[in-house]
């Protein structure tokens, strides 16, 4: 079963409110402001305007989809999929040139709780088999998700933090009528 809501998501997710066994879909955008603050940090190596003025020439594009289930010696989980879109600024690091860099990666993520996480046979990985996957591992506090912060997380393990003009998926800026030489 899908479960597909419009509500605004927030930074944080609470397991305990979520229908068990039901899958749910949200479709974030730039609109949600933590999710603006995201793509402001994104955008702080281009130096020629704010992030918040890079902003509106920017994009981040995240589905989500969750959902809970219960097993016995785990208790309940959170199994999260995310594909994740966007274009960001930023600057290359040999010319300076303003640019734009795509970043497109997918994730599935299982947030459990931290006892689980911190148990033997967990402590020193960071993904968990479940339901037939590999999962990178979460850990929830007192059944509370912090899916900003892995959202966070894996955009800076896929970050480019070398950008270079010449080379693919980037896109050049145009430069804005008053930076024309």
């Amino acid at each position: 079963m899908t479960h597909q809501t419009q509500l605004p998501v927030e930074a944080t997710l609470n397991i305990t409110k979520q229908p068990m066994d039901a899958w749910v879909t949200h479709k974030l955008t730039k609109d949600t402001p933590w999710v603006a603050d995201l793509l402001k940090e994104m955008n702080e190596n281009a130096t020629t305007k704010t992030p918040e003025q890079w902003l509106q020439e920017t994009n981040l594009d995240i589905e989500l989809k969750w959902i809970k289930h219960f097993k016995g010696e785990m208790g309940e989980y959170l199994l999260v999929k995310m594909e994740l879109h966007s274009f960001y600024a930023t600057e290359c690091v040999t010319t300076l040139t303003p640019m734009r860099m795509a970043l497109d990666f997918s994730v599935s993520a299982a947030f459990v709780s931290e006892k689980i996480a911190e148990s033997e046979e967990y402590k020193d990985t960071s993904e968990i088999w479940l339901n037939g996957e590999t999962w990178e591992l979460y850990t929830h506090k007192r059944n509370i998700v912090e899916l900003s912060e892995m959202i966070h997380e894996q955009i800076y393990l896929n970050y480019d933090y070398y950008p270079r003009i010449d080379a693919a998926p980037s896109v050049e800026l145009p430069l804005a009528p008053d930076e024309e030489q």
